[in-house]
């Protein structure tokens, strides 16, 4: 809870973020109130709503990393077919460029800026595996470091480069395509998640709605600590699901 707190207190506040956590407040104001139907009390669990905020960027930064991971795959398939082809290293990069900016992709692509920059540097002749490792935080991921890595390594010690490097290519290319497997299966877990945590609430709102004297004695009395260890288990029951998540992240 400390860490989570840490990060809120040094997030970066942008518009969305703003409009996240007014959305998450005025969600824990509603299920405080569906829950205790008083004006005051559902006011204790508004903050709660803050969570939203890293929540989502968390969401957010899975999906940026999973298009990353996408958009790799594709160009090492890409660089595969220009090898085989014939081309060199650094016609094969100028191919895979041309084919990017043919299909209209957004220049705002990490791969089309990444390759725009070290095809631009290797024509002032700088050597390529300088410049893909100079252009690497435009692409901050474990298989784009390793495969600057092994392509400097391969240059260096002289031999087929090109057996080499297709060889290199086709064994990221097959690790990205089974984390991407695993990932569908993470995904349909989180989203089986989703549901699990929001059954609750539906429940509640049913009974409220449908047999509203059924549920009237758990607003007086002792039935407000029913509710209220009822609700205490509910969001137990949010911060383990999220942690989980979290931590099976790949």
């Amino acid at each position: 809870m400390k860490r989570i707190w840490k990060r809120l207190a040094w997030i970066r506040w942008s518009r969305l973020d703003v409009v996240l956590a007014a959305g998450g407040g005025a969600a824990a104001y509603g299920i405080g109130w569906m829950f205790y139907q008083h004006p005051l009390i559902p006011l204790l669990l508004v903050p709660g709503g803050w969570f939203v905020v890293p929540l989502v960027r968390s969401v957010l930064e899975r999906r940026r990393y999973a298009l990353q991971q996408l958009e790799f795959s594709r160009f090492l398939q890409a660089l595969i077919s220009a090898l085989y082809a014939g081309h060199s290293l650094e016609s094969a990069f100028r191919e895979i460029e041309g084919d990017l900016r043919r299909e209209h992709v957004q220049e705002r692509s990490g791969l089309l800026a990444m390759l725009t920059k070290v095809n631009q540097r290797v024509m002032l002749g700088e050597p390529l595996e300088r410049a893909l490792a100079d252009t690497a935080e435009l692409w901050v991921t474990e298989d784009w470091v390793l495969f600057t890595e092994t392509l400097a390594v391969y240059r260096r010690n002289g031999g087929n480069l090109l057996l080499h490097l297709r060889k290199t290519a086709e064994l990221i290319a097959a690790k990205i395509q089974a984390d991407q497997d695993v990932q569908v299966i993470m995904a349909q877990k989180q989203t089986e998640g989703i549901m699990m945590n929001l059954a609750p609430y539906a429940m509640v709102g049913l009974i409220l709605i449908g047999s509203p004297e059924y549920a009237a004695p758990l607003y007086s009395g002792s039935g407000r600590l029913v509710i209220t260890c009822a609700l205490a288990l509910i969001l137990a029951g949010h911060i383990w699901t999220f942690f989980l998540l979290r931590r099976k992240r790949l």
